[in-house]
């Protein structure tokens, strides 16, 4: 069981959980948060207009911590700020409606927190798992050169501080890769604002790469969370996925910028440029040479790109023009493997 709450009423925590049409999931995702032990915490499911059974779903749990909040259908970054209005802990901890908290992750962060008062923001290893292939990889592996090259400050077995700046490393990989993997002063989110609600699914490393250098972070890297793909998820669907990158990418190359040094807006370029091509290649693969000849357009005030030109030109021909492209590629590399 949970800890009682403070004197006063309030919990040490608020554990926010945004959710939409999640009636299949959201049992285990919030069982692994009630599950929770040694810590005094609050749960607010913030509903985003599901038209399924979930909020019966989380009402039949008959858990008094555990509070419902209703909103007409708005994004998940406006849930989360509803959330964030609604909640009354001193430290704020985000689970989707579809994931996993490993046992013991709620107090083994809060500890952290408690005994570093210098630390504004702990994120923990996770595990990316995905049931239709059946593959699961660590995510701190994924990222291991990148990981390696942070400056660190060890704060206790398996722990560190990153020593300076994270939005330098955060520009070349997501390694936090999702809000449930933190757990957060309130007091971060009243002095750099909420969630962008103009985002969707980037809303998070939007935050981070806010807050980067004047927040101070620290890492577990022993996995406290599983991250489980779904096939109705933002990240399944290519194109849309990419749709919101973009959009992120194009803020910090522009309403963001001045917050970068010279060598963040190198790489904040960069991602844009890749961005673009990686849209742009993944609506000629559908199809879609319209959309595809409209994302080159719009990636134009960055100069011209022949390889995005190229991927436009290729959606004539879809899916078939990149596969013959495939075959040509290897054929010539068995032939000429040294090049040209």
């Amino acid at each position: 069981m949970s800890c009682a709450t403070r004197e006063g009423g309030s919990p040490d925590v608020s554990v926010i959980i945004p959710m939409y049409n999640a009636e299949k999931t959201i049992a285990y995702a919030l069982r692994s948060v009630l599950e929770q032990e040694g810590v005094s915490f609050e749960v607010v499911v913030v509903d985003d207009g599901s038209s399924d059974g979930s909020v019966n779903v989380v009402r039949s749990m008959h858990d008094p911590r555990v509070t419902v909040v209703s909103q007409p259908s708005l994004s998940q970054p406006a849930t989360c700020n509803t959330g964030l209005r609604q909640s009354r802990g001193r430290f704020i901890a985000f689970q989707d409606s579809d994931d996993i908290w490993h046992q013991g992750k709620l107090r083994r962060q809060l500890d952290l927190l408690e005994s570093h008062p210098e630390v504004d923001v702990v994120f923990c290893n996770a595990l990316n798992e995905n049931p239709t292939v059946g593959t699961r990889a660590l995510v701190f592996d994924q990222f291991r050169d990148l990981i390696a090259s942070i400056p660190k400050e060890r704060l206790a077995p398996s722990t560190f501080g990153v020593r300076g700046n994270i939005r330098y490393f955060l520009l070349q990989g997501n390694f936090i890769i999702s809000r449930a993997t933190t757990l957060i002063r309130r007091s971060v989110f009243q002095r750099f604002g909420y969630f962008d609600e103009h985002l969707r699914g980037t809303d998070d490393l939007d935050l981070w790469l806010r807050i980067g250098d004047n927040a101070s972070f620290a890492a577990i890297e022993e996995p406290l969370f599983t991250r489980i793909k779904q096939e109705t998820s933002l990240t399944n669907s290519k194109v849309s996925w990419l749709v919101e990158i973009v959009k992120l990418w194009e803020k910090w190359n522009s309403i963001e910028a001045v917050r970068l040094d010279e060598d963040e807006r190198r790489m904040a370029l960069t991602n844009l440029r890749r961005s673009y091509r990686s849209l742009i290649k993944a609506e000629a693969k559908a199809w879609s040479l319209l959309r595809a000849l409209e994302s080159f357009r719009k990636s134009t005030h960055l100069g011209l790109d022949v390889v995005a030109l190229a991927y436009a030109l290729a959606g004539v021909g879809g899916p078939f023009f990149f596969k013959i492209g495939s075959l040509l590629k290897r054929s010539l590399w068995r032939k000429y493997p040294r090049g040209f």
